[in-house]
């Protein structure tokens, strides 16, 4: 699994209209960006519930936060990594890329609307048409594991 891509639209220190950032070619970012956008990954892919809550400090200013990543899987090259009971279930959330690889997006989405009321957030599977398809507890513990073994190591040796 490889985080080719995180787009961040009102999160921490991101403003409101979407930031993308290739994971492929990082460019020089600044410790408040590269610190925002680890929070960011650790608020999809954290173990706990305590990782994965939006809180009111992730918010630049009230409204809708968003943070997408475009993941991809170079080891369904292989037939059998492909085969895998984890993989499988994946399938049906993919989609084909310009270049014919293998992609899918996964999206966290919380609102505030006010200084008071609670956060309302959701992670979803994105696909074309505009489609959210909810993130179920057993797909998170997948890419769980995946991210801890370093998959967004790239962004950290950027400095």
């Amino acid at each position: 699994m490889i985080i080719n891509e995180i787009s961040l639209s009102n999160f921490r220190i991101f403003p409101a209209v979407e930031t993308i950032v290739d994971l492929n070619n990082v460019p020089h970012l600044d410790h408040a960006e590269k610190s925002s956008i680890l929070l960011a990954l650790q608020k999809i892919f954290g173990e706990t519930t305590e990782d994965n809550r939006v809180t009111a400090e992730d918010f630049n200013t009230l409204g809708t936060m968003t943070v997408s990543v475009k993941i991809s899987f170079p080891e369904f090259a292989d037939p059998a990594a492909a085969a895998e009971p984890c993989h499988r279930q994946l399938f049906k959330y993919m989609q084909i890329g310009s270049d014919g690889q293998l992609f899918c997006r996964l999206s966290l989405s919380a609102f505030r609307h006010d200084l008071i009321s609670s956060i309302e957030q959701h992670l979803y599977w994105e696909l074309p048409g505009e489609l959210h398809i909810p993130l179920t507890p057993a797909e998170h513990t997948i890419f769980t594991p995946a991210f801890l073994a370093g998959s967004c190591s790239r962004i950290i040796c950027h400095e």
